[in-house]
């Protein structure tokens, strides 16, 4: 693919502003399929349908579409329009749903207390139809036998009809998935990979099995930290502090200067390589106040600094891919053993993942009840949970999350690349989708949203205190 400068536009979930109000026989608050008046110019087009979409053509390159009858966005890429990610809604319990009309029909929503994901199917609610729901979080609602429709449909640049593919993902030539627009880097060099290889479109519904994935090592595997913050006693998990922005001391890290000094943060140390990291209480939970930085590299659970710098963990700390963040080989627990792309994983209850000790990886509905409290829901622009600098745009920190634009990584047969480092800020759950993609909550310059993308991409981590 080609090397890309639009701005990430599926991050900005001004993007996802959904607002399901059409139907004045309901009065609930919850988002909908189409997308908030004020977030339509963040996207060339905003259509209902594939079909309405004019062809790709080098006019279009790198323009991005939001596609309201399923809640997708895709991107002009090398003449096909390319599917990037899936929005989705959310609500507190079943109760707040509502009703499933015919205009409704094949909307998803995610159901905090249940942990799972709803489809509008027939006239009622029903569980998504995938591998990964959880039938002891179903209660009184039936499990769906239909599809979920979830296909990563592309259109050609001489029809905009869809492929006759009945379900797609771009695959580069060697058969892995690929990110639609980015800027590759290998481990050791730079490179974009070709445009045949971009525009290379699987017509087969089979995949590629986790084993036949390879996923590329950094060079930077290990981040030393500094000589100051090395010799540290692991018998404290918690300490107090006194103020936000450290003083002079010997163990103040880079990155706390993005810290907000209005806010009255703690600390911790993860006693495993005795790092150093701010904590913050938000309504009832207690948060990590920066990034996770702990190296994790175990088979094909990988984790990476941006662009391979070592400066840039220390700045925002690793990424991780959905595997890796979920301890998938068992390092500390068990809890997301075999967790990873193309495995089926259901893991019940709390996931410590790759955090440490006394500390574990939010679930989706952990992650949507920081969204709730911090006001950070659909149909609101917020700067609340990002860091005041940082940010091309500041945010404003209202409580503390300072959140850092970390941007992400992925990879294909060319090797790791790395995107929108200062332009967005990506969490994982520990909440899967389906086998091949895990929900997460992901920030831009003026909003919060939630939605599920590909377990091979790597973002970031925040802890959960127990």
């Amino acid at each position: 693919m080609k090397p890309s400068n639009f701005s990430f536009l599926l991050f900005l979930i001004a993007v996802a502003t959904f607002s399901l109000s059409a139907c004045s026989d309901d009065t609930s608050s919850s988002s909908s399929n189409t997308i908030d008046s004020a977030s339509e110019s963040d996207f060339a087009f905003n259509v209902e349908t594939l079909d309405d979409l004019p062809n790709c053509t080098a006019k279009h390159e790198q323009d991005t579409a939001f596609i309201q009858e399923n809640n997708k966005i895709y991107v002009c890429e090398d003449r096909r329009w390319e599917y990037l990610y899936s929005i989705i809604d959310s609500v507190a319990t079943v109760d707040d749903l509502l009703t499933c009309t015919e205009k409704r029909e094949g909307d998803k929503t995610f159901v905090e207390s249940e942990k799972a994901t709803l489809i509008c199917s027939d006239g009622k609610w029903t569980l998504l139809d995938t591998k990964e729901t959880n039938p002891e979080s179903s209660g009184s609602i039936s499990p769906s036998s239909s599809s979920d429709g979830r296909k990563e449909e592309t259109l050609s640049s001489s029809s905009a009809a869809l492929s006759s593919s009945s379900s797609a993902k771009a695959e580069s030539s060697s058969g892995m998935e690929e990110s639609s627009s980015a800027v590759v880097a290998s481990s050791s060099s730079e490179a974009a990979p070709s445009s045949s290889a971009a525009s290379s479109v699987s017509s087969s519904a089979n995949e590629k099995s986790s084993s036949s994935v390879i996923i590329p090592e950094s060079s930077s595997s290990h981040v030393p930290s500094s000589s100051s913050e090395a010799i540290l006693s692991s018998s404290s998990d918690e300490i107090s502090s006194s103020s936000a922005v450290p003083s002079s001391s010997s163990l103040a890290k880079a990155n706390w200067q993005y810290l907000n000094p209005e806010i009255s943060y703690s600390e911790m140390i993860d006693s495993r390589d005795g790092q150093i990291y701010k904590t913050v209480k938000i309504g009832y939970q207690t948060w990590m106040a920066e990034n996770l930085n702990y190296p994790y590299s175990e088979n094909t659970a990988k984790s990476y600094c941006y662009n391979n710098s070592a400066d840039s963990c220390a700045k925002y700390g690793r990424l991780y891919l959905w595997s890796a963040a979920m301890d998938s080989a068992a390092r500390f627990s068990t809890t997301g053993k075999g967790c990873g792309y193309k495995a089926t994983c259901n893991p019940s209850g709390t996931v410590r993942g790759v955090c440490p000790e006394g500390w574990h990886l939010p679930s989706g509905s952990e992650l949507e009840t920081l969204r709730t409290f911090t006001g950070a829901t659909n149909n609101v622009t917020t700067k609340a949970l990002n860091s005041i600098t940082g940010w091309t745009n500041g945010g404003t920190d209202d409580f503390g999350f300072s959140a850092l634009p970390a941007g992400y990584s992925s990879f294909n047969d060319i090797g790791v690349f790395y995107m929108y480092a200062g332009q967005y800020a990506n969490f994982w759950s520990s909440s899967a989708f389906d086998e091949s993609d895990a929900y997460f909550m992901y920030s831009s310059p003026s909003s919060v949203s939630f939605g599920y993308t590909y377990k091979i991409q790597g973002h970031s981590v925040r802890c959960l205190k127990d």
